[in-house]
């Protein structure tokens, strides 16, 4: 959606005094969602809702503006505050298991994400992020699990139709593969709900390459390129 739109109407919200259990997370996701986490920090660090349930998600949303600036302690000092007055946001579960492995325990990482899945296995995000870990691999000696990485990921879009991080993901592997007909079905699938996605032209250009369509390729690479040059 318009994330620029509803920052200005959410403040205006505010200003007109309505709810701050309702309109304050919600200000803080769509922030977040123009990478604006140092804006999220000055303006609710130091806020307490009075709802509960509203309080804790705007907390998860100050670990991910933490994390967003690379204050990853932070961020985690945080979770561990939400988790400890409530152990069922599967939100905060997740984010502490991706800072966890981005600070290198991959193998607890994994363990939070499975304890997850086993108490709610309809975590769409839960099975994406695994599907990550199991591309790196628990540790410099381990092989990274790239079936059990590509499984995870389907699972994710079984759980979430039309969910595009798990599509990227599992397209992103198959190319690292050369699995062309795995690569082709989910560029069909992806051009169903982001035909217009730089990814979705991307993943399009490397299979017309692969494929021997050159001109093709050289179009969509042309098109790749203008569009990153407007958004510069």
């Amino acid at each position: 959606g318009d994330v620029v739109g509803a920052e200005v109407e959410l403040r205006r919200a505010l200003e007109l005094k309505q709810s701050e259990n309702t309109v304050v997370p919600l200000l803080a996701t769509a922030l977040l969602a123009q990478g604006k986490g140092k804006d999220v920090q000055a303006m609710f660090s130091k806020t307490t809702l009075t709802d509960a349930k509203s309080d804790l998600a705007l907390k998860i949303r100050l670990a991910e503006a933490e994390a967003m600036v690379n204050n990853i302690d932070g961020a985690l000092a945080i979770l561990a505050e939400v988790l400890k007055a409530s152990p069922e946001p599967a939100q905060a579960r997740i984010l502490n298991a991706r800072l966890t492995a981005y600070k290198g325990n991959v193998a607890d990482a994994m363990a939070q994400l499975d304890a997850l899945i086993t108490r709610d296995p309809t975590q769409a995000e839960a099975f994406l992020v695994k599907g990550d870990l199991l591309q790196r691999g628990p540790d410099a000696k381990t092989p990274p699990d790239l079936p059990a990485a590509a499984a995870s990921y389907r699972q994710a879009l079984k759980l979430r139709s039309g969910y595009l991080q798990a599509h990227f993901a599992l397209t992103s592997l198959l190319v690292t593969q050369d699995d062309m007909s795995g690569i082709k079905a989910e560029l069909a699938e992806l051009q169903k709900v982001a035909p217009k996605h730089p990814q979705t032209m991307f993943f399009d250009a490397i299979v017309s390459e692969r494929e021997g369509d050159l001109k093709k390729a050289r179009e969509l690479t042309q098109q790749l390129l203008r569009g990153a040059s407007n958004n510069v």
